[in-house]
């Protein structure tokens, strides 16, 4: 696997040339004597190809708009913004080979997926190498369980469930909620189970559990003919996926007549999917802004989508696109704040970050916690197959564990 950004060394082989040219240890590290010359190189070792890609790509847009803005302006105290990336081709034993591309060719910071399952070996790789991690996550393990210089830009899966809850309870009015989840990847637990059926039975909601793997035809197909079987007796269906698998779950739940409004986790967030999907009334999704043109209602992430709009740079899904763009803020704000690339000093930094504007939200971290649990969020509402503004909750009935 290679980095789309190539680096030529000249001179013979020598080990202080390899070193120089990033083929040895890492040296992102800049002494405690101010930035290293040069740019400032963010790496990623993301999905270029491959269904991840859906996510990935949006992240690629966020980071590469952000370090242009920043570059046009005569980069971080003098020193441009370079990106570099290497694939993952979407397969989760690809994250660490990923990973030591970028970390090789000079990476000081470094941005992977936005997933624990698929972003944990590169973010595992980026803090035992000294760097900076920045990405996001539903499964708040993707934080100091994974290096103490790992940092979350999501509010985790427990707050987007308890959040989902708060609105289906006081805004939908549900009292009777059925919970549908996928067993494939631990974010979906951290949403369905502790976040939302959590927090819906501490409003005073009762919650029918299950759960199917949603990769499988014929567990889809059974799962669709449970919650027909009780979808008179509920007031909506909680359903914690992803696409493409689990938009087919969705297609076929409105097939088998299933009309009850449906709440979606956050791998649905934005229209990526929903062309495969052609009945879409009474769902929504949890996001951090809805991507439809004009409709991001947070000052800061409206900013970013319209930078978007202006570049001819299409955003089809929030966490992700803002995930990107938020590394970058971080970032700048971080080494302008301490003179360094070190993750040494720009850790303390970011532990003390309190309610600080990015584009994704007010983030605030800490020595114990570095995601942005019980943050505030968007729950979108779907029309014609576009995102849209339906309220911003944050969640007053938390489970005991956010991060």
């Amino acid at each position: 696997m290679r980095s789309k950004a190539i680096r030529v060394c000249a001179g013979l082989i020598a080990i202080s040339t390899l070193a120089a040219c990033g083929g040895g240890k890492n040296e992102s590290a800049d002494s405690g004597h101010g930035i290293p010359s040069g740019p400032i190189v963010i790496g990623m070792p993301i999905a270029l190809t491959g269904p991840i890609n859906a996510y990935d790509g949006n992240t690629l847009t966020g980071v590469r708009l952000a370090a242009d803005e920043i570059n046009t302006k005569g980069g971080i105290k003098g020193h441009k913004i370079k990106v570099i990336t290497a694939d993952t081709a979407s397969n989760i034993a690809q994250g660490t080979a990923a990973a030591q591309d970028v970390v090789n060719e000079g990476a000081q910071f470094l941005v992977p997926t936005i997933d624990y399952n698929y972003g944990r070996a590169a973010a595992r790789i980026g803090a035992k190498r000294g760097l900076i991690v920045l990405g996001a996550a539903d499964d708040t393990r993707f934080g100091k369980s994974l290096g103490d210089n790992v940092f979350n830009l999501g509010t985790g899966g427990p707050t987007q469930g308890a959040a989902l809850a708060e609105y289906a309870y006081t805004t939908l009015k549900w009292r009777k909620a059925y919970v549908l989840q996928d067993t494939g990847l631990a974010a979906q637990k951290a949403t369905c189970e502790v976040g939302f059926s959590g927090a819906f039975r501490a409003h005073g909601g009762r919650v029918t559990k299950d759960s199917f793997q949603q990769a499988s035809e014929s567990a889809v197909v059974s799962a669709v003919s449970r919650v027909k079987a009780a979808a008179a007796k509920v007031d909506g269906v909680m359903l914690c996926g992803y696409p493409p698998q689990g938009a087919t779950a969705i297609r076929k739940l409105r097939a088998a007549g299933v009309t009850a409004p449906l709440l979606l986790s956050t791998g649905f967030d934005g229209n990526f999917w929903t062309p495969a999907v052609p009945d879409l009334r009474k769902t929504y999704s949890i996001s951090f802004a809805a991507v439809t043109h004009g409709q991001a209602k947070d000052p800061e992430a409206a900013k970013a989508f319209k930078a978007a709009e202006k570049a001819d740079k299409p955003v089809t899904q929030s966490l992700a696109f803002l995930t990107g763009y938020s590394a970058v803020q971080t970032i700048v704000d971080a080494v302008e704040a301490t003179n360094s690339t070190s993750a040494e000093k720009i850790r303390p930094y970011l532990e003390a970050y309190k309610n600080h504007k990015l584009a994704i939200g007010r983030t605030t971290w800490t020595g114990e916690c570095h995601a942005r649990a019980g943050g505030q969020m968007v729950i979108a509402r779907f029309v014609k197959g576009t995102e849209r503004h339906a309220a911003t909750v944050t969640p007053s009935k938390l489970p005991q564990r956010v991060c």
